[in-house]
């Protein structure tokens, strides 16, 4: 049996029962919930599209920026590692940008403040105070 199908079954259940329950008064403020969550789908789809695009770019500058790093044979390849570890592929600029922008923002700013150059942390904090701060705050406040 395919499993996906049972999953399919299992959300049409769910969804059955939910309307087996709408006519009883104390199921008004779930389906409250249930309405609003289904209202915002939207807005959330296109909040993610945005926060996606722009995590990619700047990742991808991020990382083009530190090509030359990698590359730099007079530093140590212990450091390089350390820093490839964050920024040395996509998927992990992407993960790290992630981090940055919805968690502990401050040990990949600091690793590259410490290995590279100190601009790199009033890159990230500009990124992190427009973006983050601003971007964040207002989906915050749509949901």
């Amino acid at each position: 049996v395919n499993p996906t199908f049972l999953r399919t079954a299992r959300v049409f259940r769910i969804v059955r029962i939910i309307k087996v329950l709408k006519p009883h008064e104390g199921f008004n403020s779930l389906l409250l919930l249930v309405r609003s969550i289904h209202a915002s789908l939207g807005a959330l789809f296109w909040f993610l599209l945005i926060l996606i695009c722009v995590m990619s770019c700047v990742g991808m500058l991020v990382n083009q920026l530190l090509a030359g790093y990698f590359s730099d044979g007079s530093v140590s390849m212990a450091e390089r590692r350390e820093v490839f570890d964050y920024y040395g592929t996509y998927t992990k600029t992407i993960v790290t940008m992630l981090e940055i922008t919805l968690g502990n923002w401050a040990p990949p700013q600091r690793l590259l403040m410490k290995r590279i150059n100190e601009w790199w942390g009033l890159f990230l904090s500009t990124y992190r105070g427009l973006f983050c701060f601003g971007i964040i705050n207002v989906a915050a406040a749509v949901f």
